[in-house]
């Protein structure tokens, strides 16, 4: 029977939410899916025929097909098996497999690496390193310059050994790793944010796991080898060097072991905790996610642990009913979600957890198993498995983050913070420790700052920001936590120096949306009276406006009626004036 969610201190129900829906289901089956940076997807499978082919889809993010091509291998005696896909940041397609020969009881003849551009055509082709020598690939990466990274098997100085080739993007061979430390057969390999590579083994034969680690250049670094382990493990890194690595314990039923191993090698802890998980990815947090199997039976189970090994969180029950099998792949996303590629007996699924550890939902679609998910830039999920699906999730409206103050003056500050996905406008509060009202600004999500003047001289002021994802109706992250800044010392004798002061300098307004359509809005950069007026190019007066801003620093102001083209505001206040060029749609 499977268990509810337990987290460290309290308990949390399975939660059913409205996202995660099914938005298109393609017929193209799969083994691997990687996408572009418009969301195209690209989708690799095989003809498991004499002479058939490895072949390559794209599709754009509606669906809709845009093409699919494959290199005509004519042997009949042969068939190519894919392995993996990937984009390089040209959108050109890499596509990896393995040539396969005879038909009821085939062998691995030799590796397979393929180029498409975003068109279809073939850029390159090679069989590598022969055209018999037993060599294999199960995947590649490729880095910002575009090099491709091949994991696989192939022939080194001591026989046929897990194996990393590296190419540039024309594909010429840099150069070759081999294992000569015992890692076993190629598992997986991945990235570091460190700039290194990691790599997951696990022999042939009984229950032996290895782990390495090797530099962009393909010097070797360290191994963890042999741990005798009853699953498959994986590793993943950190931003300080550290990597992180998941395996079982040697029997059946024992639990999960997670070690945490220094730049240089050296464990530094290893813990155990109670599900069965064989996945792991690091977060931007620097700390480990882990996915697997409850302690018993099937299903989805997840856990988090911080940098001291301490766990933070333990799901086992992320998939609710569902009972997933066929775990495929983990992914976290920008904010510390975590996805697992499973399926069920004839369906493909996806279960998402949430950074806290609360489920967040779990979709299924009729198919065989997911074998392959990404997580576009638009946030939605696109998999592969039986069909080609996208599913689709709300990003979320998160809270700015790296809070700061800069440009501080006697009289003025301009507060900053970091831009969130899916901003349309962000609202920034200030005012004096002592007071009780706020000063409002409303800036639009092309700003990341804001800056107040007609402020006090050396005084305290706290400050916060939230962001808005939709103007109507209101939708809001949670405000950020109170920032402090202090303005500058007063001035000291003698007038202000009107050249320097932001009060006379500084802009008086900010108008967004501009261009616009109905509407545009007037964000003052200070309190006071001011006098708006709306002229079109000839001089001649509009409408006009007086305001007294005071806490809403932000005025909506109508240009339904007016023809398209270009119009002046007039802003005055008693210390300035200035104009600015609004463009009607």
């Amino acid at each position: 029977m499977k268990k509810i969610l337990v987290l460290i201190i309290s308990v949390i129900p399975f939660l059913s939410e409205a996202q995660g829906t099914l938005d298109w289901n393609q017929p193209t089956r799969g083994v691997a899916i990687a996408l572009d940076n418009q969301n195209n997807s690209y989708v690799t499978d095989y003809d498991y025929n004499p002479a058939g082919d490895i072949s390559l889809t794209k599709r754009d993010p509606q669906g809709n097909l845009l093409w699919s091509t494959s290199f005509n291998q004519t042997d009949n005696t042969k068939w190519e098996r894919a392995s993996w896909v990937e984009t390089d940041n040209a959108g050109n397609a890499v596509v990896v497999g393995t040539l396969m020969s005879g038909y009821s009881n085939p062998v691995v003849a030799a590796s397979i690496i393929m180029k498409f551009d975003v068109s279809g055509n073939l850029l390159w082709r090679q069989i590598f390193d022969g055209p018999f020598d037993g060599s294999s690939t199960n995947k590649c990466i490729i880095d910002a310059s575009n090099n491709i990274y091949v994991l696989g098997t192939g022939v080194g100085p001591n026989g046929l050994r897990t194996r990393v080739k590296k190419f540039d993007a024309t594909g010429a061979v840099l150069w070759d790793y081999f294992d000569n430390y015992g890692v076993g057969a190629p598992i997986n390999f991945k990235f570091t944010p460190d700039n290194h590579i990691v790599i997951a083994g696990r022999g042939v034969t009984g229950n032996i796991n290895g782990y390495s680690k090797i530099d962009l250049n393909g010097n070797h670094i360290w191994n963890v080898s042999p741990i005798t382990s009853f699953t498959v493990g994986d590793i993943a890194g950190d931003a300080f060097g550290n990597s992180y690595i998941v395996h079982g314990t040697p029997t059946s039923g024992g639990g999960t072991i997670v070690r945490k191993i220094k730049p240089n090698g050296n464990e530094i802890w290893q813990r155990n905790f109670t599900l069965t998980a064989f996945r792991i990815e690091v977060g931007s947090d620097n700390f480990p996610v882990v996915a697997g199997f409850p302690i018993a039976g099937a299903g989805a189970a997840f856990a988090k642990i911080n940098s001291n090994g301490n766990l933070i969180w333990l799901n086992p029950d992320a998939d609710g009913p569902n009972i997933l099998l066929l775990h495929a792949m983990l992914k976290l996303d920008q904010f510390n979600n975590a996805y697992l590629a499973a399926g069920q007996l004839g369906a493909l699924a996806i279960c998402k957890v949430n950074s806290n550890g609360s489920n967040a939902w779990t979709t299924v679609v009729s198919g065989s198993g997911a074998v392959g998910l990404e997580i576009g830039t638009d946030y939605n999920v696109y998999a592969v498995g039986g069909s080609t699906v996208r599913l689709l999730q709300s990003l979320p409206c998160i809270v700015p983050g790296n809070l700061t103050s800069s440009n501080i003056t006697p009289t003025s500050v301009k507060l900053n913070w970091a831009s969130v996905p899916g901003a349309v406008q962000y609202q920034v509060w200030t005012r004096k420790t002592t007071a009780t009202t706020w000063r409002k600004r409303t800036v639009p999500s092309t700003k990341t700052s804001a800056t107040f003047t007609l402020l006090d001289c050396g005084s305290d002021y706290v400050w916060k920001v939230r962001t808005v994802c939709n103007a109507s109706p209101l939708t809001t992250s949670a405000w950020s936590g109170l920032e402090s800044y202090t303005t500058a010392a007063c001035f000291t004798g003698g007038e202000v120096d009107k050249t320097t002061d932001a009060d006379y300098n500084s802009s008086m307004a900010v108008i967004f949306p501009n261009p616009a359509n109905d509407y545009t809005q007037i964000s003052f950069e200070s309190t006071g009276l001011f006098h708006v007026v709306l002229m079109d190019m000839s001089g001649r007066i509009i409408k006009e406006s007086t305001y007294m801003i005071d806490e809403d620093q932000t005025q909506q102001i109508d240009i339904s009626s007016l023809q398209s083209g270009i119009y002046l505001l007039q802003i005055t206040s008693a210390k300035q004036s200035q104009q600015y060029r609004l463009v009607k749609q």
